[in-house]
């Protein structure tokens, strides 16, 4: 089944209000840490950070706020990058809605697996679900129905946004 044009604007204007609530969140991290761009642990765990042993004391919620609070301009500006950027190159083949649940989930699940490998650190950033995006791009380049895609730009391209995340 073909994509309709209108889902592709439809992805665009959602992702581009995700990086806009993330800057907001990163904008407020920023106020209550008096300006200072570079946040610090209490700042960021106020904020919904991962922090293992508050994830697993009953602040489950960490798991997926964790995925909104940034440690520094450059980490917010490199995420959003690379989130807007991954989001343009899978959005032809995948609905909206899938894209979402690949971003929400991925976020999820590596912020969770994060808490559980290292409980002791401090976990924020998107980048979770920015690779659950990578992985929906390896995805599209495996698949049979994407022949017609330029698939050794699409690899470069992704290669470039992985180093630059």
């Amino acid at each position: 089944m073909r994509k309709r044009f209108n889902d592709d604007i439809l992805t665009l204007i959602l992702f581009a209000l995700i990086i806009a609530l993330n800057v907001y969140v990163y904008y407020l991290e920023l106020k209550f840490n008096n300006l200072n761009f570079n946040i610090n642990a209490y700042t960021a765990i106020h904020f919904g950070a991962s922090y293992g042993h508050l994830d697993f004391n009953g602040q489950l919620y960490r798991l997926c706020t964790a995925m909104w609070v940034h440690l520094s301009l450059w980490h917010i500006i490199s995420n959003m990058l690379a989130l807007w950027l991954f989001v343009k190159l899978v959005s032809p083949i995948y609905y909206t809605y899938q894209i979402l649940l690949i971003y929400l989930l991925s976020g999820f699940f590596g912020t969770l697996i994060s808490a559980i490998a290292n409980p002791s650190i401090v976990a924020a950033g998107a980048s979770t679900a920015i690779s659950g995006l990578v992985g929906a791009m390896i995805g599209m380049i495996a698949l049979p129905s994407t022949r017609n895609f330029n698939k050794a730009s699409i690899i470069n391209y992704g290669l470039q946004m992985l180093i630059l995340n």
